[in-house]
């Protein structure tokens, strides 16, 4: 009977809501970013073509370069960023690691890649993407990265 009244007394139990965090304007985030496929206007590449081998990513606020990270053969990569902060994002693959100036405008204006030849890219295409003005709108933030060539 004991049993019987306990399985029946749960169903009285109060309903736990989901805990949500405070997040004050200028808390850490990590914001995590997906590598997408490049956006391809034909479909005759080759399968390496797409091949993502190297990473180079850069946040600006304010026109000041905040976070940059290099990473090699990942799905995703992640910065630390401020909640509620606007940003303008930058991705360079397939270049090698480059070390971004801490100017946006310099960044813009300079950022040239100096390749000797194709041939030292292997069938690597270097390939960019950027986001402007995204602001870090939650403590679980995801961006897709979809490459232009």
């Amino acid at each position: 009977m004991f049993l019987v009244t306990l399985m029946l007394g749960g169903c009285g139990l109060p309903v736990i809501e989901p805990v949500e965090y405070d997040t004050a304007v200028g808390d850490e985030v990590l914001v995590r970013f997906d590598i997408g496929k490049m956006s391809v206007g034909k479909s005759s590449i080759s399968p390496d073509e797409d091949v993502i081998c190297d990473l180079n990513l850069y946040a600006y606020s304010n026109g000041v370069l905040v976070a940059s990270e290099y990473f090699e053969e990942n799905s995703w990569v992640s910065l630390k960023l401020l909640y509620s902060h606007s940003y303008n994002l930058y991705a360079l693959a397939n270049v090698g690691r480059l070390y971004a100036p801490a100017d946006e405008v310099d960044f813009l204006n300079e950022c040239v890649i100096d390749l000797k030849s194709m041939s030292d890219m292997g069938e690597r295409l270097p390939m960019a993407w950027h986001m402007e003005e995204f602001v870090v709108s939650s403590l679980s933030e995801r961006v897709h990265i979809r490459f232009d060539r």
